[in-house]
Parts: C-alpha cells; sequence; structure tokens
C-alpha cells in the first residue's frame, strides 16, 4: 500500500476495508521476491535454512515482527523485523500503514490472507514428521554456526546494462565500448548468458555479479548423519520389514516380522514414514525377553493414551495436546520421545543425532591448512566427516547405554520370576 496516500476523508468502515483489501489480495510470492531482493543486496543466496525462509515469507509472521518493531522499538533485534527485508517490502507497497483504522485492516487482511492461503499451515508441513524437524534443526545449526554456507562470494565482475537482450549502445563511442567489454567479460566468467539473463548460483550487489559459494546440493548432503540417526532409530532403514519386536509395514501372512512386498516397505517407509506396530506379548518377548508382559501392557497404553498430561513428576509422563508429542522415562526402550506416534527413544535415536548434529556443527566451523599452509574452511567435506564421526560415536555410546539397561531390566525380570535366560544368552 501507498504509504503516502491520505485517507483523511475516509470514513473508519472504508479505512478498514482498503487495509484489508491491501493485505488480503498479497500472495506468498510478493513476500519471497522482496526477501530474496534483500539477501541479493546483503550479498547472500536467496534461500536461506529453509526454517528461516519459511517463517520471513509467511505474512503472518512478518506482520507481527513489524508490529512488534513498532510497538516496542527496544525489544531484541531478533524479535524484530530485518530493516533490509522491510525496506524491500516498503519500496513494493507492502508497508504497514501510519494510519491504526488502516493498519488494523491490514492487520484483519492478512490474517484473513492466512486462511485462505494455508500460510502458516506450511509451517506445520514443513516439520510433521521427526525426519523433516530433524533435517531442519539441522539446517538451522549450521546456518548458524557457519553463514558462508548460504552466502555470495564477490566475482569483481561489473553488471552490463542490457536491452532487450544485448548490450546497451549509448551516443558515447566510449561507453558503448565499455559496455561491451563488460559484457563479454561477464559471458566469458559463466557469469550470464549472451542475452545477459544470469546463471545459475549468480547474483548481484553494488554493480557486480556475486557466486554462492557452495551448491544447495552439497549443503544438503550436511543433513546425511542426523538423517541417518533419525530413521535408524525409528526403525525405516530395515527394506525387508520390522525390527526389534515389531512387524513389517506391509507384513506377510507367514511371518509378521517380514514384508510381503518390498518395494511397498520402502515406499511406505520412506514416503510415508511408516513404521510397524508392536508384535503381539508372545512373540515381541521372543525379541525382548527384558520386558515382562505389565511393562508391555503399560507402554502400550502410553503410546495409545491421548489424555493431555503437563506433569512429569508424578508418572514421568508428558502428553501434549491430541497426542501429537509424548514423553516417557519408562518405555520398553527406556527414557522416549514420541513424536506423532514416532517412537524416538533416548539412548539410540536421540543420542545419536545429537552426536551427529553437534559432529557436523563442529566440521563446518573447523579450520585447516591447505597445501599452501594458509587455514581455510571445508565446511562440506569437514561438515560430512564430522557428522558422521558425531553419529559413530553418538551410536556406540547410546547402544552401550540401551544394552546396560537392557541387562539391568532383565536381571530384574528374572528375579521377579521371568525367564531371562535368551537374552542373557
Amino acid at each position: 500500500m501507498d504509504t503516502s496516500r491520505d485517507f483523511n476523508d475516509s470514513s473508519f468502515l472504508e479505512k478498514l476495508k482498503a487495509g484489508f483489501r491491501d493485505r488480503y489480495e498479497e500472495g506468498r510470492e510478493d513476500y519471497r521476491q522482496a526477501y530474496y531482493g534483500a539477501r541479493e543486496l546483503q550479498g547472500l543466496d536467496p534461500e536461506d535454512a529453509r526454517i528461516k525462509t519459511t517463517l520471513a515469507t509467511n505474512p503472518t509472521f512478518v506482520t507481527a515482527r513489524d508490529l512488534i518493531a513498532d510497538t516496542f522499538p527496544k525489544a531484541p533485534e531478533r524479535f524484530k523485523s530485518e530493516k533490509i527485508y522491510r525496506g524491500q517490502r516498503d519500496e513494493r507497497g507492502m508497508a504497514l500503514h501510519s494510519d491504526r483504522a488502516v493498519r488494523g485492516g491490514q492487520v484483519l487482511g492478512t490474517i484473513a490472507n492466512d486462511l485462505t492461503q494455508d500460510n502458516s499451515r506450511t509451517l506445520w508441513w514443513l516439520l510433521n514428521a521427526p525426519q523433516a524437524t530433524g533435517n531442519v534443526l539441522n539446517e538451522l545449526a549450521l546456518s548458524k554456526a557457519a553463514p558462508e554456507l548460504f552466502a555470495h562470494e564477490d566475482t569483481r565482475v561489473e553488471v552490463p546494462v542490457m536491452v532487450d537482450g544485448k548490450p546497451k549502445r549509448y551516443d558515447s563511442d566510449e561507453y558503448t565500448k565499455r559496455n561491451l567489454d563488460v559484457h563479454a567479460k561477464a559471458v566469458s566468467a559463466g557469469l550470464i548468458s549472451q542475452e545477459g539473463v544470469k546463471r545459475k548460483g549468480i547474483g548481484q550487489k553494488d554493480g557486480k555479479f556475486t557466486r554462492r559459494k557452495y551448491a544447495p546440493g552439497d549443503v544438503a548432503s550436511l543433513a546425511i548423519p542426523t538423517g541417518i540417526a533419525i530413521n535408524a532409530g525409528i526403525g525405516l532403514l530395515n527394506p525387508l520389514g520390522g525390527s526389534g519386536g515389531y512387524t513389517a509395514v506391509l507384513p506377510s501372512q507367514d511371518d509378521m516380522t517380514r514384508t510381503s512386498n518390498v518395494v511397498g516397505e520402502v515406499g511406505a517407509k520412506y514416503i510415508l514414514g511408516k513404521t510397524g506396530n508392536l508384535l503381539p506379548y508372545e512373540e515381541f518377548s521372543k525379541y525382548r525377553p527384558d520386558v515382562d508382559i505389565g511393562e508391555y501392557n503399560r507402554y502400550k497404553a502410553f503410546k495409545y493414551d491421548k489424555d493431555i498430561d503437563v506433569n512429569p513428576f508424578d508418572d514421568g509422563q508428558v502428553t501434549l495436546p491430541v497426542g501429537v508429542a509424548k514423553f516417557t522415562m519408562e518405555g520398553i526402550h527406556g527414557p522416549e520421545a514420541q513424536f506423532l506416534g514416532r517412537s524416538l527413544p533416548v539412548t539410540t535415536t536421540l543420542v545419536p543425532y545429537l552426536g551427529a548434529l553437534l559432529g557436523g556443527v563442529a566440521g563446518v566451523t573447523n579450520e585447516s591448512p591447505d597445501k599452501y599452509g594458509k587455514k581455510r574452511r571445508r565446511p562440506i567435506k569437514r561438515g560430512l566427516i564430522g557428522g558422521m564421526a558425531g553419529l559413530a560415536v553418538g551410536s556406540t555410546t547410546g547402544l552401550i547405554a540401551e544394552e546396560l539397561r537392557r541387562r539391568a531390566s532383565s536381571n530384574q525380570v528374572q528375579t521377579e520370576g521371568g525367564n531371562a535366560e535368551q537374552y542373557l544368552q
């Protein structure tokens, strides 16, 4: 909206309607273009960590931060609008109006826009699986530790002036020759096509081309160690069926732990994130004789209970509304978190994940000497090495801790009359 527009002769309702219409008509693409423009001005890649980009192009979150910046100028900067990004939105006619009635309409229009365009639901869609949430947290940590992963570097090559796909010709032969030379240099450097179209990974700042330092695919590969930790922990890496007392997603009639369709099993696990169910106790106890029938039944009751419980001190359990997330100190896997019904044992999932995350962060921030003895970072290579090393350490630590816990549980079962011989053997 043009903030210089005068609404003095308009009624309150007219102002409200004008503000509402202004924001309701906007699309997420408007915010995306402004965001990309602001990042290019700062010499950054258009895309940042996904959670940052998602929030920065969400009209509701952006408007809330604008209001915080205007209402509470002394609030911490992380809660307020980023100034360059806000400037880009202001230039595009997306500023909040100074008139209170118009501004109120803009807020209402933003809310209505959110409801019809599913803006805030995209945040949930980004986080609605353990693997996705783990990936987002890992990417956010890496972007904080090594911002250069999403940055551009100056090529020192000027941007030519183009007209209709050709270098502009000036009245002055000197200016024309210089522009042609700039164009030829940019083409020769692989920055633009003959028609002046930027190649992938190319931006511009202060009249010169920039090139992103690291390819998005390479940056995304830094999520491999944490991805392995999460997927292995919730049992998605076995293409042949279930593991450790669980059925296959598509069980065969002869053996519920084996799949009847390997392709379908892989698809259900990888694409849909499905996991098998607990085997009946008679079968489950063959894999986990350290778990008695009482513990098994208590765990099943916890797993399917959706009643809200926010007090962990009475029974060691927490359950958030509709069971979206849970935690128990005494599950069949020991301390365990659950997210959307997926089990995330502390020892065999969260500890390996944390190890992989910390190892990756240490790797991307590590400096090592090159062949000339000059210290430099190699964030992709060292981030992967650090992440895999952290995964190995975390997995080993978690497995040892889980083994000790199961042996202690097995001894207790045996003392109370259960049969733990199979497990101990």
